[in-house]
């Protein structure tokens, strides 16, 4: 009847949940984009502040499919978290 698709899917370890969580109370948005229409590849957009008001911070020059860009999703998440988590203050 339909097309069967085997989805691959990341599952991000506590630490990345953790960091993941860090970047939403601290305003920072790491998001895919896809890079066309139904073209199944993705740039990854860092963003901060409130919506709508968000300041693009920077953009992936490559495109990933999508389990990849799940893992790099995650990656700057843990980079942004390990980097800045002392400096920040958290909002309680």
């Amino acid at each position: 009847m339909g097309v069967n698709k085997n989805i691959q899917q990341y599952t991000m370890s506590d630490e990345e949940l953790k960091a993941s969580a860090w970047c939403v109370r601290n305003k920072i948005c790491i998001t895919a984009r896809e890079s066309g229409y139904r073209t199944n590849r993705y740039y990854i957009d860092i963003e901060k502040g409130d919506y709508p008001n968000r300041v693009l911070i920077g953009s992936t020059k490559e495109t990933y499919k999508f389990p990849e860009q799940q893992k790099k999703l995650a990656e700057y998440k843990m980079y942004y978290y390990k980097k800045y988590a002392d400096e920040v203050q958290e909002r309680k």
